[in-house]
């Protein structure tokens, strides 16, 4: 049962690639379409490798819905090792500055709300993975959240301060 599973995995994994190879590559006047290394900027040439940018396969290892982390919300091509050699492609979800490229990467290729909204449905999946992942986000991509409190048929907004502001008034 575990040789099927692995198999349905890595062909949805293939099949995702295949898209993205199909719909991320950019023209150059007089060459085949080229697709775009998130971290250095350059083209790839031959296979590039897929990695997963907001939610990565060690982070949800062994869950029954890992698969759910193969989406093109989530997932970007990239060298194995930068021409620039200062960029390789390593496990794990990486440091800000790869973060930030890739993050900046999908919502070029997908849109921000998309992204946005394709994390918030993984909370529900993955709660700590994906919540720390919308808030990493969110950190590059702020988005201003409106909290209306309704009281005896009145809204008010609720607006975050600081200590500062609280101090001034």
């Amino acid at each position: 049962m575990k040789e099927k599973t692995e198999t349905s995995y890595r062909t949805l994994r293939d099949l995702l690639k295949v898209e993205l190879l199909s719909t991320r590559g950019v023209y150059f006047p007089g060459k085949s379409p080229q697709v775009i290394c998130p971290i250095c900027d350059l083209p790839i040439y031959g296979a590039p490798d897929m990695h997963e940018a907001m939610i990565t396969k060690g982070q949800v290892k062994g869950h029954p819905k890992q698969d759910l982390i193969n989406s093109k919300y989530n997932c970007v091509l990239r060298h194995n090792v930068c021409p620039d050699g200062k960029h390789s492609h390593t496990g794990g979800i990486g440091g800000d500055e790869t973060f930030e490229k890739c993050a900046r990467h999908l919502v070029k290729w997908e849109g921000e709300d998309k992204i946005r909204m394709w994390l918030f449905k993984m909370i529900d999946h993955f709660p700590q993975v994906a919540l720390e992942a919308f808030y990493r986000f969110n950190k590059y991509f702020p988005i201003e959240i409106k909290t209306v409190l309704s009281f005896q048929g009145e809204e008010y907004e609720l607006k975050k301060v600081n200590d500062d502001q609280l101090n001034n008034e």
